[in-house]
């Protein structure tokens, strides 16, 4: 039974950051958090989209390399890639001097987001008894869906 929590516990911290980097980027880029603005010099709403956009466009090339990745070195190590994509593109936006610097970060590590959560599911069913398959993927889902609202409900 630990064993399932311990597993439960990792793959609902891994979904709840997917989630909760959706969420978090509605209330970075609004008009009312000003440092943003003028951090990177009051960026134009094309700009502000791409940032956004960006993270969607590198999940989808994401999960398209991981179902070959998978194949061809495994699920885990699949899993260990996705992990080092995903600490180069926060890096890269935790360290961002500039916009370019900032959307190629949000695309890398959205590319990482996108070979998580092709492959995390499928490994979680492949690797949990029956009995705590349903359970698993669910409690997976909800954490991507609930932290994106956390955010906006903040003071």
């Amino acid at each position: 039974m630990l064993q399932h929590g311990v597993l439960l516990t990792g793959s609902a911290f891994g979904s709840f950051l997917f989630g909760y980097d959706s969420g978090i980027i509605g209330s970075v880029i609004s008009g009312s958090y000003t440092y943003f603005h003028d951090y990177f010099d009051d960026p134009l709403p094309g700009v502000i989209g791409a940032i956004v956009s960006l993270f969607a466009a590198g999940a989808f090339f994401g999960a398209l390399m991981a179902g070959w990745t998978a194949d061809k070195y495994g699920r885990k190590r699949t899993i260990q890639i996705g992990s080092v994509i995903a600490i180069v593109g926060c890096t890269l936006q935790a360290a961002a001097v500039n916009v370019g610097m900032l959307i190629a970060g949000r695309f890398i590590a959205g590319w990482s987001i996108g070979v998580l959560s092709m492959i995390v599911p499928m490994y979680q069913a492949e690797i949990s008894p029956p009995h705590a398959r349903g359970l698993l993927s669910g409690w997976t889902q909800l954490m991507i869906g609930e932290p994106t609202v956390l955010p906006t409900t903040w003071p």
